[in-house]
């Protein structure tokens, strides 16, 4: 798939306090970055230091390699993937969503039965502190 070539962007979808320690140590992995927020001075911030901000989680889906959720909570991530993710994507995508918020994880583990079903992307839950080593070596 193009999508997942070398040079295809990481997605960032949530671009507060955690999105853009994500982006940071993508970008200083020199690794492309785009970033989705609904407050556009946070996608103004993402540019200054070196991502592609876009203006919707649509445009950031299908030109991404992976997409990472960092928004604030499980209902938000709820909301971004079968609202936004879902339907940008359609079935078949292959896409990796890497889901990085604070959320219980026990309901999102429930989700893939309800709401993932018929498409082909892998929900990773990882809620852990962006370390260099462990956002950046999912792209290598």
């Amino acid at each position: 798939m193009p999508e997942r070539a070398a040079g295809a962007p990481a997605g960032i979808v949530g671009l507060g306090l955690m999105g853009e320690v994500y982006a940071r140590r993508l970008i200083e992995a020199s690794i492309p970055v785009t970033g989705f927020d609904i407050d556009p001075a946070r996608g103004a911030r993402l540019r200054e230091i070196g991502g592609r901000p876009v203006s919707s989680i649509a445009d950031l889906a299908k030109s991404s390699r992976c997409v990472i959720v960092a928004v604030f909570n499980t209902e938000q991530v709820e909301d971004v993937v079968e609202k936004e993710l879902l339907p940008a994507l359609g079935d078949g995508s292959g896409k990796i969503v890497l889901c990085m918020s604070t959320c219980d994880p026990d309901r999102l583990r429930l989700q893939p039965v309800s709401f993932l079903a018929g498409f082909a992307i892998s929900m990773c839950l990882y809620p852990a502190p962006a370390t260099r080593f462990a956002v950046a070596t999912a792209w290598r």
